[in-house]
C-alpha cells in the first residue's frame, strides 16, 4: 500500500487541522462534519469533465464517498439534535474501478489499469498537471477508506443514497436525493 505521508502534508489537510486547532482553542459549544469526498449535483465541473471522459487512467486503489443529499441529512440530523462534536459522514467505501465504471454507465470507455509500478510515473504526471495541493493523486495508490460508525452510533445516521446513484444525478444535472 501507499504511503500517506505526502497526502498528510499537502496544503487541503494543513488547511483543516489549522481550523480545527482554531475551534478547539475557542471554547465554543461546535458540531464538525468530516466528509469523505461528496458526490452529486454541483461537483467541481473538473471532477465532472475527468467522470465523462472515455479514456479512464484507473488506479489500483480505493477510497471513500458519501452522496450529497446523504451528507444534508447528517447536516439536518446535528442541528435537530443540537449535537455538539466530531463526525466522520461516509457513505461507502469503493475501488477506483468502480467509481471509473458508475461515471460510465452502459457507455463506451477505455479503463485502462494502472499497475502500482506505475505510480512515480503517474504522481510526476500529477504534479505537474495540478500542482503538489492536489490531494487526490498522493493516494491513488492505495486505499483511502473511512467509517462513519461513530455518527451511525451516537445520531442514529445512515447513508441512502448509493455513490453510484449520487454519480448519476450529478452527470444528469439533477437534484440531490433527500
Amino acid at each position: 500500500t501507499s504511503d500517506f505521508t505526502p497526502y498528510l502534508h499537502t496544503e487541503y489537510i494543513q488547511e483543516k487541522l489549522a481550523a480545527l486547532e482554531l475551534l478547539r482553542d475557542c471554547a465554543c459549544p461546535v458540531a464538525i462534519l468530516h466528509p469523505s469526498t461528496v458526490y452529486g449535483p454541483g461537483m467541481q465541473e473538473e471532477v465532472l469533465r475527468g467522470l465523462r471522459g472515455r479514456v479512464k487512467l484507473v488506479p489500483p486503489g480505493g477510497t471513500s464517498g458519501v452522496a450529497l443529499g446523504d451528507f444534508l441529512r447528517a447536516l439536518d440530523l446535528v442541528v435537530e439534535k443540537r449535537a455538539r462534536g466530531a463526525w466522520i459522514v461516509n457513505g461507502e467505501n469503493f475501488t477506483f474501478r468502480d467509481l471509473f465504471r458508475w461515471a460510465a454507465r452502459g457507455s463506451w470507455c477505455l479503463r485502462l489499469p494502472l499497475p502500482a509500478f506505475l505510480e512515480p510515473v503517474f504522481q510526476a504526471i500529477a504534479q505537474r498537471r495540478w500542482g503538489a495541493g492536489f490531494a487526490v493523486h498522493h493516494s491513488a495508490f492505495g486505499f483511502k477508506y473511512y467509517s462513519s460508525g461513530r455518527i451511525r452510533h451516537e445520531l442514529g445516521w445512515a447513508p441512502q443514497v448509493s455513490v453510484a446513484n449520487a454519480i448519476k444525478e450529478a452527470l444528469d444535472g439533477g437534484t440531490p436525493s433527500r
